[in-house]
């Protein structure tokens, strides 16, 4: 039997997987689960979410009624079992594909949800699980998710190497820098190019490799793949010292593209109609 806080608890999950009648069991979850709020119960929906991964197709049904659910208590314990699945033995290859596909949610309140879900697997995996999320690069709200997941310090504490990390992010710069103008308008573009100099400043301490991967992309022309190797230099600041930052910035500010080039300078022309006299 799982360990949760109350026996009340354990006791309505037990007849929710007997039963099916959830009633019960989901009332008592979100009464002790501390959301919605800013302190959730992360020990509780894990016990609960654990319990439910090894549970066999009563705990599958369970989940699945629990991911499709309003109550962010309800589908943050389906994203920690599927979480609990990938860790198991087997690794759960098709709950990651879940966790990958559950991305797309554009709600703030379920990313969150995802990425503590998602940290578990990458602490538990470590170099490899930092490989597999290169599925995540497929997409503008996907890479985001996974850039914020493996830029996290206990996760960072786990990677043994910069490559996969430095991967991850090569696949995501690349796929803002690839973007059309249309997809400019998305939540999906905007995210990811908002949170890549942060996720950068925080990679910075654990690997020290990044500073040259931002170098690298000093070059680039868009202006809004610009902007964010601008802002990462910015963050980068108080971890690689003043001195190495202006070099950074010098770098940046003389790949700088000028607007129009001088064939295409247009003077001022003369008035086209003189008026009446």
């Amino acid at each position: 039997m799982i360990e949760l806080e109350s026996d009340r608890i354990s006791e309505a999950l037990v007849l929710a997987l007997e039963t099916g009648d959830t009633k019960r069991f989901f009332d008592r979850v979100e009464r002790s689960s501390g959301l919605p709020g800013k302190r959730p119960n992360l020990p509780l929906l894990r016990a609960v979410a654990g319990r439910l991964s090894t549970a066999g197709e009563s705990g599958d049904a369970l989940i699945d009624e629990m991911l499709g659910h309003k109550h962010p208590a309800l589908y943050r314990i389906g994203y920690f079992a599927l979480a609990a699945k990938v860790t198991g033995k087997g690794g759960g290859g098709r709950s990651f594909e879940r966790l990958h596909d559950a991305a797309e949610e554009p709600t703030h309140e379920h990313r969150e949800g995802l990425i503590d879900a998602l940290t578990d697997v990458a602490v538990h995996g470590g170099d490899k699980i930092a490989q597999r999320f290169s599925a995540f690069t497929d997409g503008f709200l996907h890479a985001h998710v996974a850039l914020e997941v493996l830029s996290r310090s206990e996760v960072l504490s786990r990677l043994a190497r910069p490559e996969p990390i430095l991967a991850r992010f090569t696949e995501a710069f690349d796929l803002a820098d690839a973007s059309s103008r249309a997809d400019d308008r998305s939540q999906g573009v905007r995210l990811l190019r908002a949170g890549m100099p942060a996720q950068i400043a925080r990679v910075a301490p654990r690997f020290g490799e990044i500073v040259g991967w931002v170098r690298e992309r000093t070059t680039r022309e868009r202006p809004e793949s610009r902007q964010i190797i601008a802002e990462a230099i910015s963050g980068l600041r108080k971890i690689v010292g003043e001195a190495e930052a202006t070099r950074l910035r010098d770098a940046h500010l003389l790949t700088k593209p000028k607007l129009y080039s001088d064939h295409r300078i247009i003077h001022t022309t003369r008035r086209r109609s003189r008026g009446k006299k």
